[in-house]
């Protein structure tokens, strides 16, 4: 600080005397060696103070307004109810929607239930199929079995039994001849011809039991097979098809009743639900009723602006900075802050936001500073001002009295070793009155015209003024 106010003091001194330089021709001016320094500079932002947030309440319902509740000044809470519209007619509509939603959820319930015992049903009559044709598959091949069977027994039981006649008649006959010879007695023959006649007998008598056996196996199998192809016939696909149908019936009534026809009832009862609740006008941030527009009795329509809250629990000072000094700003920075009506009071603000993009100046950004107003200290509305404070860090620094700006472009007269002035572009950064930082286009060391600047031209030889 100290090497940037002896420059600008020797800058001052030149000046004062190249003003007392009488005019001879030739062009004398003061000088000075662009050097790397510390410079301190401070960024005023003026404005008048903001809520931190401002909403506007408007109603989402027309009717006529019930109730208002708070004034001007009066603080709110978030959610409070500050006006409401009467909503009797709804109610009633509501109540209808309801009954009518209800009603549908009855029936799909009924219809749930139909479903559910139609398919109790349609497994019922499939199990009872299955059971009969299994019944009747197992009496079917049992009465098979039993015919095969006895088929087999009517052609190997009369064989057998001739075979014991055919026997009987030849013990029969050799008994005769022994009893001829006197080697078996009237008793042996007795004995045998009654072998022969029983064997005789028994084959004479089963051939008819035979037959009637036969008769009644075969009468049993064809009995079986019917009552199987009954089972399995177009009767038990017609109980099975019958089943399955009313089950479709079902199935097809609970579609109509728990699709369209629920939701439409529910969607009357939500639509109706949400115009109720839409007959709240409720704050969404905590604050102070800044405006009233509406009184009870009053038709409010949708989308009429009925209250404004506002935050001022913080406040907010907003204004613009150059491109030169956002290198050195950050947000969360404190700032201090000085209301107009309060000369000599200061307030701590920080910096809450730094605009991303330019405003339509193209080389100002926004910037917002916020203050904590939780005492009230502060009104919305009043002017103020805020001082932020800079610093370069180690800059190339010239005298201010050096730069010209011609249409935006900063230029200084770089003056060489044979004292002739050269035009140079130059970027320049932040600025304390006195001193201006170069970013681009001096280096350290070389000397800068700070005099007579305005009448110079390019490639101008000069004299340097003692």
């Amino acid at each position: 600080m100290k090497k940037n106010a002896i420059i600008a003091a020797i800058c001052f001194i030149l000046l004062a005397g190249c003003a007392a330089t009488p005019q001879t021709g030739e062009v004398y001016i003061k000088t000075a060696k662009a050097a790397v320094s510390d410079l301190q500079s401070t960024i005023e932002i003026s404005g008048a103070l903001t809520p931190n947030e401002t909403v506007t309440l408007s109603a989402k319902l027309s009717g006529i307004v019930s109730n208002v509740s708070g004034e001007v000044g009066d603080s709110v809470a978030q959610g409070d109810t500050l006006v409401l519209i009467d909503t009797h007619e709804l109610e009633a509509q509501l109540k209808q929607a309801q009954a009518s939603y209800d009603s549908a959820v009855s029936k799909v319930a009924i219809d749930k239930e139909n479903v559910s015992a139609a398919k109790t049903a349609l497994s019922t009559s499939r199990d009872s199929v299955t059971d009969q044709i299994a019944s009747a598959k197992t009496n079917l091949d049992a009465a098979k079995k039993a015919l095969d069977a006895q088929i087999e027994l009517n052609n190997i039981q009369p064989a057998q039994l001739q075979l014991q006649i055919d026997n009987a008649k030849r013990t029969l006959d050799r008994t005769k001849l022994m009893f001829e010879l006197g080697d078996a007695s009237q008793t042996d023959v007795d004995n045998a011809q009654s072998m022969y006649d029983s064997a005789d007998l028994a084959k004479r008598s089963s051939l008819p039991s035979l037959e009637t056996a036969l008769v009644a196996a075969q009468s049993k199998y064809d009995a079986a097979l019917i009552q199987y192809n009954q089972a399995t016939g177009s009767s038990a696909k017609s109980q099975i098809s019958a089943a399955q149908s009313k089950l479709d019936v079902s199935q097809t009534q609970l579609q109509v009743s728990a699709g369209a026809s629920l939701e439409v009832a529910k969607a009357a009862v939500d639509v109706i639900s949400a115009q109720i609740a839409n007959a709240k006008v409720i704050s969404s941030i905590s604050g102070v009723i800044i405006n009233r527009n509406i009184h009870t009795g009053e038709l409010a329509t949708t989308g009429t602006p009925l209250i404004t809250v506002a935050d001022i629990n913080k406040l907010k000072l907003k204004g613009t900075v150059s491109q030169e000094a956002l290198p050195y700003l950050r947000a969360g920075q404190q700032v201090a802050v000085q209301a107009d009506i309060y000369p000599g009071k200061t307030f701590t603000g920080v910096l809450s936001l730094i605009g991303p993009m330019s405003v339509s100046a193209g080389t100002y950004f926004p910037v917002e500073i916020t203050i904590d107003n939780a005492n009230k200290d502060l009104a919305a509305g009043l002017s103020a001002h805020a001082s932020v404070e800079i610093s370069s860090g180690s800059a190339m620094t010239v005298p201010s009295a050096a730069v010209i700006v011609d249409n935006g472009t900063s230029y200084v007269f770089v003056v060489d070793s044979e004292n002739v002035a050269h035009k140079t572009e130059i970027v320049t950064g932040i600025s304390n009155g006195d001193m201006i930082q170069v970013l681009r286009g001096v280096e350290e060391g070389q000397t800068v015209a700070c005099s007579e600047t305005s009448t110079l031209t390019d490639n101008q030889p000069i004299k340097v003024q003692e």
